[in-house]
């Protein structure tokens, strides 16, 4: 309950954000990226969320892409869905043998308590 609590805070927060005119939402139509980039850097955003976008590009075309939408006080926030592939440990054929069957023991066992 306290989560569902929080969230529709949130939802309830932001209605009366765009209500009050504190929060914008323009949808715009660009044929030209080099147009758009040039439209979200006069806004002067503060913050960029970029979500997952990132993993969808290299690591230099992304920074242009940022670079050039933002000005120097932007903050920019984004995450990886993709990091997992990257780091040693966090896929199952990072392991030998022996301990992918102890996951799977684990794994079987706390189904059998939970069901």
């Amino acid at each position: 309950i306290a989560v569902e609590d929080s969230l529709l805070e949130g939802i309830e927060n932001f209605v009366g954000g765009v209500i009050r005119h504190d929060i914008d939402i323009t949808l715009n139509r660009y044929e030209d990226i080099e147009e758009c980039l040039f439209s979200v850097q006069q806004v002067v955003p503060d913050v960029i969320n970029w979500g997952n976008l990132p993993d969808s590009y290299t690591p230099r075309t992304f920074h242009n892409i940022a670079r050039n939408c933002s000005t120097s006080g932007t903050r920019h926030v984004a995450s990886s869905l993709n990091w997992s592939r990257f780091v040693f440990g966090t896929h199952i054929t990072d392991y030998p043998d022996h301990e992918v069957q102890l996951a799977n023991d684990v794994n079987e066992s706390i189904r059998d308590v939970f069901s």
